[in-house]
């Protein structure tokens, strides 16, 4: 299995892993754009509104930080899929993004969604899933 090359960009809000190299410089440029665009329209969390999909793999143990969750989804197949998409996509300014959004009822709850640009001052991101890795037992559940 080849290893995948994997850039950081750090905020304080929150923590980003941004797929390739390249992409680092003009990744960190626009993460407080893009955590901005995902707080205006991001509801409030409730447990009861999100309709969770459990899958069914062996428990990891407990999780103590946002990079073991993070690192648990990326390993994930679909995940790994979707990154592989976007970089054989080759469209221009596209990068994957897997981050820690919050800590919420015991769960790291990550995001994993793609930064498409629109024009060369902005751009949307198209959430792939969302992702909530249980800080006691590393299961995860998905939303969608």
């Amino acid at each position: 299995m080849q290893k995948q090359k994997i850039a950081g960009c750090i905020s304080p809000r929150t923590t980003r892993i941004i797929f390739g190299a390249s992409l680092l410089s003009f990744s960190c440029c626009f993460a407080t754009t893009v955590a901005n665009l995902h707080s205006a329209d991001a509801a409030p969390a409730n447990k009861n509104s999100v309709a969770k999909n459990t899958v069914k793999k062996p428990a990891s143990g407990p999780v103590k930080t946002e990079a073991q969750a993070i690192n648990i989804v990326s390993a994930r197949p679909e995940v790994k899929q979707f990154v592989a998409n976007i970089k054989k996509s080759g469209r221009k300014g596209s990068s994957s993004h897997i981050e820690f959004d919050r800590k919420e009822n015991g769960e790291f709850v990550i995001h994993v969604y793609e930064y498409v640009p629109d024009d060369e001052e902005s751009g949307h991101t198209a959430t792939m899933n969302w992702y909530h890795v249980n800080a006691k037992t590393g299961k995860v559940t998905t939303e969608f």
